[in-house]
């Protein structure tokens, strides 16, 4: 919406207001606030105007009728109530915003005080007021009639229209009147006739003589009830110089604002009295805004900038306005859409001032700035952006120009010289910067320079060259480039760049020992042992020369250690183990890392296969002694295979197999031993392979089956459980015991599928065996459970689907576990142990005293008994520290509040030992021998209340 005209108020008595159609007061200026006797707008605008701003007899509804018909009020008289509830006596000039479809929505208008007892004089007197207006010989004076007909007209009118008042007396004004005008005119009269004492103002356009029409300034007054008018009172000054010389201004504007225009610059002018700003429509456009949007004011725009340039942008207009300094600042204003970024203008202007030198307006302009700002910063950003490239590049630059003075040094070149950038003869550059061949010795021709060579017009492609500064390592650069030219040939100069290729020849090298060599030992590893492999059977193939020898070694019990001290530890452990390799062999030969635990040595030379046999006793014997390792002492052993190449292979791959065939006979043997391959090793290692084949089918097969081991009491002889042992009937070999074929499963990954079935199988015998044998439902079954079931698969789950599938409690099953899994407690061993008493499983610690962990370890893992292993029972009767050793067992375990069976009682004087060092459980051949699950009942008997066992 756009306001049909700005009120003409004198702006130093005047006060501006806009209101709702219904009379409240939406903003106001400062001075009618006071005028209404508020200390502020902000509380002016607190009451509610509407209903208390206005006294009893204000002409509310013709105002609003005017404004509806007209769309503006000037000159109309009407009072007011302030605060304190005086009138306030005001003439009004009004006009209405009106929306799309006409309606009107907002009131502006300016409020001048007048004098009320003139006001009150002038219209409620009989003639005076029209005898005073006759006098004023310039003005046009018309009585009309309520209807709008000439009553009497003033001898003015004959100069003024050139016409005698007898000529217009009887006539309709309407008619005398421009037609455009003539609707307005008669919505005047029919407004003012019904409301005495009513002014109103309008403009005119009136037919002279001459047919002309003649532009007038006019006020209607009601004047019916004055006996000396009776009628409508019209005063109208002929105002057509006036208003052809305001139209020629305004053409003039019209054009300068064309003109303006044409440049692309916004234009405004703003009002400083009123705060009212005529912003031209390129304002607009430069700034997105819609120019029916509600207006806006000057100072408005710093709440489009950002803070700082509003703060500057209101500093600068303070003092323009003040004090007349220069109102000319560059900003960013925001524009719409709200997505673009803050538009760059240069914002300037100038106030108009009175005699008095106060700002009366401002006019300037708004220049859209913000592509050449764009380009500027494009242009700095570009330069800058090549300084910064050039300085951030890791590549050596350095240019000169047509005269051979340094223009371009960057900081890379800077740093690799030791140099500042100032321009430097040519003939200096290679005493100066110390310019090497690519061996760092050689100096650098001066011919040889890449500089000069470029700027001799030679294109330098790839040169490899050292810097080498005293006291520091040779950097190894290669440089390329060539003459710089101008588009006519001219030439300006030349130009190198350097790349820095020092890490890459040490990267180079790094990789190539790191391809051949294991990077936690530091050893060399497979590729580069098979390699001299290779060359030693090629050296053989040349001469007959002595001959060599393949030690394959493995640690013994490396990935127990492993599990349970850690991954670091085990890292050092095998670290030292290749110091220790290192040290034992004699110069000249190769130990390498194989990979995992496993290490090889090549003899070379060899004359006998005593010579390799000594070696390799030199090396177990180094590492039969313990090893530093994660700031403890780690037990560590050895086995190793021992092939003799020539003899024993045809190339590295066979000669490597038959060493590992030999390393595998020594584990099997019982590690911590060597083993010298020989031809009958093969057809061991095939029957290997084909009891792992038949193992893979033994389960699908049901060719697995349980025997079991009675447990008595040794305080009474009864019979308190069993342990479960597995068997393999194999189809060719018979009954194959596991000492044969459960390493087999350890190696192959069988283990954890083993021990599951051994589990369910147990507690299914043992529930039969209950149903059948009330007197059996205390009884217990022990399952032995593989290192790896335990460490790597799921065992709580699996012993909870065993307890489902066979409906035996918790109570009925013991868990046997190796001395090996608490050499070092891991979290996850201490979490399944909990996890298993806390189900009630009992967890029973298996060949207790024959590894390496101390016996402090029982107090980390909450186990129920230990079992000693038979070595010690069968020393007992032998040797008096047997006993004592087995005694303290006991005592250690009872103490621990932890039960302890004896493993291994073949002898009734074993018993009696054990009973008298008051020892728990025991079981052994003395009693019974594993047997299958159908014969465990005979054994029933022992239960009781029968007679008890007694040995033989």
């Amino acid at each position: 919406m756009q306001p049909e005209g700005p009120p003409a108020v004198s702006p130093e008595r005047a006060g501006f207001y806009r209101t709702t159609v219904e009379g409240r007061i939406l903003s106001a200026d400062p001075q009618l606030a006071r005028e209404l006797g508020y200390a502020n707008v902000e509380e002016l605008l607190r009451r509610d105007l509407s209903r208390e701003g206005f006294s009893r007899d204000h002409p509310r509804v013709e105002f609003l009728e005017a404004l509806r018909e007209v769309g503006e009020v000037r000159d109309f008289k009407s009072a007011w109530l302030r605060r304190d509830g005086g009138l306030f006596f005001v003439s009004e000039n009004a006009h209405a915003l009106r929306a799309p479809d006409g309606s009107i929505v907002l009131i502006e208008g300016v409020a001048e005080p007048f004098d009320a007892r003139r006001f009150t004089r002038d219209l409620g007197g009989t003639g005076t007021l029209l005898r005073a207006l006759v006098a004023r010989k310039q003005d046009l004076l018309i009585v009309l009639d309520a209807e709008g007909s000439v009553r009497w007209v003033n001898s003015a009118s004959a100069g003024v229209l050139g016409q005698p008042p007898a000529h217009l007396l009887a006539e309709r004004l309407d008619d005398l009147v421009h037609p455009d005008d003539a609707s307005r005119l008669r919505a005047a009269v029919r407004t003012v006739s019904v409301t005495p004492r009513l002014s109103f103002a309008l403009d005119v356009r009136v037919k002279h003589q001459d047919g002309t029409w003649r532009s007038f300034e006019a006020n209607l007054q009601n004047a019916l009830e004055d006996p000396g008018i009776a009628g409508l009172l019209l005063e109208a000054r002929d105002v057509t110089s006036r208003r052809r010389s305001e139209e020629a201004l305004r053409l003039s504007h019209e054009r300068l604002r064309l003109v303006l225009d044409a440049t692309g610059d916004g234009i405004f002018e703003w009002d400083v009295a009123l705060d009212h700003v005529d912003w031209s429509d390129r304002v607009f456009e430069l700034l997105g805004r819609d120019s029916h949007a509600p207006p806006l004011r000057f100072r408005e725009l710093a709440t489009l900038m950002p803070p700082e340039d509003a703060d500057r942008f209101l500093r600068a207009l303070g003092n323009h306005l003040a004090f007349d300094q220069p109102f000319d600042l560059d900003v960013r204003i925001r524009r719409e859409p709200a997505d673009l970024s803050p538009g760059a203008f240069l914002l300037r202007g100038k106030a108009i001032r009175d005699a008095y030198g106060r700002p009366l307006r401002l006019a300037g302009a708004l220049i859209d700035t913000t592509s050449r700002r764009e380009a500027e910063e494009a242009l700095l950003r570009e330069a800058e952006f090549r300084r910064v490239l050039l300085e951030s590049v890791s590549e050596g630059v350095v240019a000169c120009d047509g005269a051979g003075r340094l223009v371009l040094f960057n900081r890379a070149a800077r740093d690799w010289h030791g140099a500042a950038p100032e321009p430097l003869r040519q003939e200096s550059w290679p005493e100066r910067y110390d310019l090497f061949e690519d061996d760092g010795t050689t100096p650098l021709p001066p011919a040889e320079v890449p500089l000069a060579r470029a700027l001799a017009g030679e294109t330098v492609r790839e040169r490899r060259m050292a810097i080498v500064r005293p006291g520091t390592p040779a950097r190894h650069v290669v440089a390329s480039g060539g003459p710089l030219a101008s588009s006519s040939g001219e030439r300006l100069g030349a130009v190198i760049v350097m790349r820095d290729v020092t890490h890459a020849r040490e990267a180079e090298a790094r990789l190539r020992h790191e391809a051949l060599h294991d990077a936690l030992t530091g050893l060399p590893n497979r590729a580069l042992f098979l390699d001299r492999l290779q060359h030693a059977f090629r050296k053989r193939r040349r001469s007959e020369e002595d001959g060599f020898a393949v030690l394959f070694l493995d640690l013994d019990r490396f990935k127990i250690a492993n599990d349970s001290l850690g991954h670091l530890v085990g890292d050092d452990l095998l670290v030292a183990v290749a110091r220790r390799l290192e040290r034992a062999v004699r110069p000249g030969d190769t130990v390498a890392r194989f990979g995992g635990d496993e290490f090889t040595v090549l003899l070379d030379p060899v004359r006998a296969l005593e010579e390799a046999a000594s070696v390799a006793d030199r090396i177990a014997a180094d590492l039969s002694v313990p090893v530093r390792a994660g700031g403890r002492d780690v037990p560590c052993s050895v086995s190793i295979g021992i092939a003799l190449g020539g003899i024993h292979g045809n190339g590295p791959d066979d000669l490597l197999r038959n060493a590992d065939l030999a390393l595998y006979r020594a584990k099997a043997a019982g590690r911590a031993r060597r083993e010298v391959y020989e031809p009958a090793l093969r057809r061991d290692v095939d029957e290997r392979l084909e009891l792992e084949h038949g193992l893979r089918h033994a389960l699908s097969r049901d060719e697995l089956t349980l025997h079991y081991q009675p447990v008595l009491a040794v305080s009474d002889g009864r019979l308190v459980g069993f342990e479960a042992l597995v068997r393999w009937r194999h189809p060719e070999l018979g009954l194959v015991l596991p000492g044969r074929f459960v390493p087999i499963a350890e190696d192959c990954g069988l283990a954890a599928p083993l021990g599951r079935w051994a589990l369910v199988e147990a507690l299914l015998s043992l529930q039969a065996w209950k149903r059948h044998h009330p007197a059996a439902g205390f009884l217990r079954v022990s399952v032995n459970v593989s290192p790896r079931h335990f460490t790597e698969g799921d065992l709580v789950a699996d012993v909870l689907r065993a307890f489902e599938l066979s409906g035996a409690p918790p109570s009925s099953l013991e868990v046997e576990i190796t001395e090996s899994l608490t050499l070092e407690p891991t979290p996850r061993v201490r979490r399944v142990v909990e996890c298993l008493r806390n189900l009630g499983v009992g967890v029973l610690l298996d060949d207790f005293g024959t590894g390496f962990s101390t016996y402090s370890l029982l107090q980390a893992l909450p186990v129920s008994a230990l079992k000693i292993d038979r070595s010690f029972i069968a020393r007992m009767r032998e040797n008096p520290a047997g006993a004592e050793i087995v005694r303290s067992l006991v005592t250690l375990a009872h103490e621990l509040r932890i039960e302890v069976v004896a493993e291994g009682v073949e002898l009734a004087g074993q018993l009696d030992e054990l009973s008298r060092l008051a020892c728990d459980r025991f079981q052994g051949f003395l009693v019974s021998p594993p047997r299958p699950a159908e014969e465990v009942p005979g054994l029933f008997p022992l239960i009781g209340p029968g007679p008890a066992f007694r040995p033989r």
